[in-house]
């Protein structure tokens, strides 16, 4: 049984917090596929672009600091998100 030091216990705690947060920003992507399959790609993207305009937000944050402080991925991580979508979106009826 390895031995607790405080550097093993943050090591963990940042681990948690990074698989927390990779899970949160996997549902966020499924949630943006859902509304983009069940709306239009298109206008979930100009929705996020006006809400960060509307907030004064930038679309490029510092990925460090929005890593730890921000609770949703980047706009430009989600705006790629969504246009690989589009890509592979199918046709009405298909």
């Amino acid at each position: 049984m390895a031995a607790f030091t405080p550097a093993s216990s943050a090591n963990r705690s940042e681990e948690i917090v990074e698989e927390a947060r990779t899970e949160a920003d996997e549902t966020r992507r499924e949630a943006d596929a859902y509304a983009a399959e069940h709306a239009s790609a298109d206008a979930l993207a100009s929705a996020l672009v006006r809400l960060y305009e509307d907030n004064a937000s930038t679309l490029t944050p510092d990925p460090v600091h929005s890593r730890f402080y921000d609770s949703h991925p980047p706009a430009v991580e989600r705006l790629a998100h969504l246009e690989r979508l589009r890509g592979t979106a199918q046709p009405a009826g298909a």
